[in-house]
């Protein structure tokens, strides 16, 4: 578990680090533009690629935080053990998501290895897919992580029951 707080902190970091880049980049473009009336061609092009990596990052940042977006109005009107089925029933549909997404993202990869950004020859476009593959595989093992502990919860929900009625 430690393992997976440590690379959620890392990829906050590099969020944050990311971000600041953006913040950077485009500062010094609006700076030449307006004021040198000269623009790179490249600002554009990498603020797109860095803001993709911080999204990705921060997809699991949010998956192991909890925070991603879900419906659970319906939470509020089932009991405890329905709840940790519905809870079992989203981690297994995000599992099945996130495997579609590793494949995709790692069979992309390999294809787009000899391309690269139009205005920045020195970056490949395959880098933007394996971070993807990165972060998706990280969400996935997290994914199963939660999966297990619904098990364990269901477990104890349904042995506290089977002795309640004994």
């Amino acid at each position: 578990m430690k393992f997976f707080k440590n690379i959620r902190n890392i990829f906050s970091i590099m969020m944050t680090l990311s971000l600041m880049l953006i913040v950077t980049i485009l500062t010094i473009q609006i700076f030449s533009r307006y004021l040198l009336k000269f623009s790179f061609s490249w600002v554009p092009e990498l603020s797109q690629v860095l803001l993709i990596v911080m999204v990705l990052l921060g997809s699991y940042a949010l998956l192991y935080d909890n925070e991603h977006i879900y419906i659970n109005f319906l939470e509020k009107y089932l009991n405890e053990r329905l709840k940790q089925f519905l809870i079992l029933f989203r981690n297994i549909v995000m599992f099945l998501v996130v495997i579609v997404i590793i494949y995709g993202s790692y069979s992309r990869g390999i294809g787009t290895l000899e391309h690269t950004f139009i205005t920045m020859p020195f970056l490949k476009v395959a880098y933007i897919y394996f971070i993807m593959f990165a972060s998706f595989l990280l969400q996935g093992f997290w994914i199963i992580i939660n999966i297990i502990n619904s098990f364990r919860n269901i477990n104890k929900l349904l042995k506290k029951e089977w002795q309640k009625n004994s």
